[in-house]
């Protein structure tokens, strides 16, 4: 009887440890196959159709790309093909021998479809990295070829504000509604008066990892862009001087930037820190309730101690950030700006800027598809400007179709509701209905913060003619 116990166990461990193994082996063909990236269906679509872009309207061949791209035919073979992964670096250097610019739509892991990012992620995603800009300024130094429209009520208060210790400008704006730009202009007026200046730009990936690791990696980029500055601060590279398993992560992080960081600038000098898209550190709640203490506390460092009085912070996120205990939260303390849709004088103005004279008819006209969003509005501006001889008129029967100028903004966003049902059905009910819809609450912020609705009251309603339109066709 005990051996037969005996050989029933060992077959047992036996099946467990096969079990193991082939457990371990598929994990290992995982991790393998999340090495190589392959296109998606609007990356491939983008790179077949600049393929056909070449002088004389015909096909250019792997072989012509290749010498262009100075990668290898297999490898442009490899990557339009769409069975083999290839390396990210190549796939972006395709797109950019090619006049493109490739986003995270654009190519995706083998195994993509179990990984794409979580509904927490949702709001801080970037379609087609678009700059989330009303214009992007420009000054002699520029190479852009758009404009800065002044909106001295937004601008104003936030040069007052920098001047105060321990200052705190918090921008909350859906996306494409001007928060990059709102900081490009403050870190352009803050250099003027002689300020340091550090921007950061945060994305969800920066939170998987402990919150130790999370600190010492901001301190790093920090303490590297400030030693690459032009004062050529000598700050210390070397993290364990000022890092002392004793202590919590949060204190080691404020010592480092008491010590190698504010000490060291010059007294009268001022560090402006810019944190953009700090949303998207929600997505680990940890992480991101112990970070934004420690800048409420850093904050009120500010206004007791010197060192820390040279220290302004300006935060940008796309939607409302709960934090349980409110004296831990520096979202309700400094100066707080919410943009704006331009209005009919702003966006007559924005004409202007591009030598581009719109009566109260042709503004009217636009603001009926896109309303006032500072993005599409630019865009429709930029492409009526360089087509004088069709003028407003082709604007106006195209920008709903395939062909528009808006093609690649909204089929990003339609890529985005694909991966995301609870959010697709929630704006097929908006779009299709003539009333404001109720949405549950998750739902309404979401798709209010990825600046596809907007809220009244508890209700939401297609934030432009144009998304109704164009989801109420595709959705």
């Amino acid at each position: 009887m005990f051996n037969v116990l005996k050989i029933y166990s060992n077959k047992i461990k036996y099946l467990r440890n096969l079990k193991e193994l082939k457990e371990l082996m598929q994990e290992q063909q995982r991790r393998k196959r999340r090495r190589g990236r392959i296109l998606t269906e609007q990356g491939w679509q983008k790179l077949n159709d600049a393929f056909r872009e070449s002088e004389t309207g015909e096909k250019l061949t792997n072989e012509e790309i290749a010498e262009k791209s100075k990668l290898s035919v297999d490898t442009i073979s490899k990557i339009m093909n769409r069975e083999d992964g290839a390396d990210k670096q190549s796939i972006e250097q395709l797109f950019r021998c090619l006049g493109l610019q490739a986003t995270k739509y654009d190519y995706c892991y083998l195994d993509e479809e179990q990984d794409y990012p979580n509904l927490s992620q949702v709001a801080t995603l970037h379609i087609n990295n678009e700059k989330d800009d009303t214009l992007i300024d420009t000054n002699k130094n520029s190479t852009d070829t758009d404009f800065y429209l002044e909106r001295s009520s937004f601008e104003h208060r936030c040069y007052e504000a920098i001047l105060q210790p321990g200052c705190v400008i918090r921008i909350k704006a859906p996306w494409h509604m001007g928060k990059t730009s709102l900081i490009n202009k403050i870190i352009y007026h803050a250099k003027k008066q002689g300020y340091l200046t550090v921007l950061l730009k945060f994305s969800p990936e920066d939170t998987e990892t402990s919150l130790d690791q999370f600190l010492r990696w901001f301190c790093a980029c920090i303490s590297k862009h400030l030693n690459e500055s032009e004062l050529k601060i000598p700050l210390s590279s070397n993290l364990n001087d000022y890092w002392d398993n004793t202590y919590g992560s949060k204190y080691n992080c404020t010592h480092f930037f008491e010590e190698n960081l504010l000490q060291k600038i010059p007294e009268n000098s001022i560090l402006l820190l810019s944190l953009d898209n700090i949303d998207s550190l929600d997505k680990n709640r940890k992480i991101a309730n112990e970070f934004f203490d420690l800048l409420r506390n850093w904050c009120e460092e500010a206004q007791r101690q010197n060192t820390w009085k040279k220290l302004r912070l300006v935060l940008a996120y796309s939607r409302k950030i709960y934090i349980d205990d409110i004296y831990r939260s520096p979202f309700n303390v400094g100066e707080h700006i919410e943009l704006l849709e331009l209005t009919l004088e702003e966006i007559k103005q924005l004409g202007n800027l591009y030598q581009l004279t719109l009566n109260i008819e042709h503004v009217q006209q636009i603001m009926q598809i896109v309303g006032g969003h500072p993005y599409l509005v630019k865009l429709a501006i930029k492409e009526i400007s360089r087509n004088r001889h069709t003028r407003i008129e082709k604007f106006l029967t195209t920008a709903f179709t395939y062909t528009g100028i808006y093609r690649e903004h909204l089929e990003a966003y339609l890529f985005l509701l694909d991966k995301h049902p609870y959010l697709k059905d929630a704006m097929r009910n908006v779009v299709n209905s003539t009333v404001s819809v109720r949405l549950e609450l998750t739902q309404a912020l979401e798709l209010e913060s990825i600046g596809l609705v907007k809220l009244e009251g508890n209700d939401a309603k297609p934030r432009c003619e144009l998304y109704r339109q164009y989801f109420q066709k595709y959705l």
